[in-house]
Formats: structure tokens, C-alpha cells, sequence
């Protein structure tokens, strides 16, 4: 049997938890950067053992990982 091209189930659940760790980056840089108050203080997302600046590299490394992952 050929299997016919397209995303599987793994692959939409990988996009969706992609998508979902991309809106809490996000939602951590318009804190930082914009200050909106609909969203929760620095301080309630960041543990404080790094430096944001640190926290936020490794947060889109890992979203560029999850992308690639996703792609192939």
C-alpha cells in the first residue's frame, strides 16, 4: 500500500504545540517590550535563574528545532 503524502496526526499535534510555545514566547517579549496589561507581569514568567535575554535565544532555539522537526 502506498501511503499518500500529507500531515499526519503527529505531525498537526507537533504544528499545535509549536504554534502554542510560539504565543508564550510572544506573549513574553510584548510584556518586556509593549508592558500590556492584559498579560501577566515579567515576573510570573520568568524564574529569574537567567537573564531574559538568555531565556529568550534558547526559547527560539527551540522553536526553530520544532520547525525543522515539523518540516521533515
Amino acid at each position: 500500500m502506498i501511503r499518500q503524502p500529507g500531515i499526519t496526526r503527529t505531525a498537526a499535534a507537533l504544528w499545535i504545540l509549536t504554534a502554542l510555545f510560539g504565543l508564550r514566547v510572544l506573549g513574553q517579549v510584548l510584556v518586556e517590550l509593549r508592558d500590556v496589561c492584559w498579560l501577566p507581569p515579567s515576573e510570573a514568567w520568568v524564574s529569574g535563574v537567567i537573564p531574559y535575554y538568555w531565556l529568550l535565544a534558547s526559547q527560539i532555539v527551540i522553536l526553530g528545532v520544532q520547525a525543522k522537526i515539523g518540516l521533515d
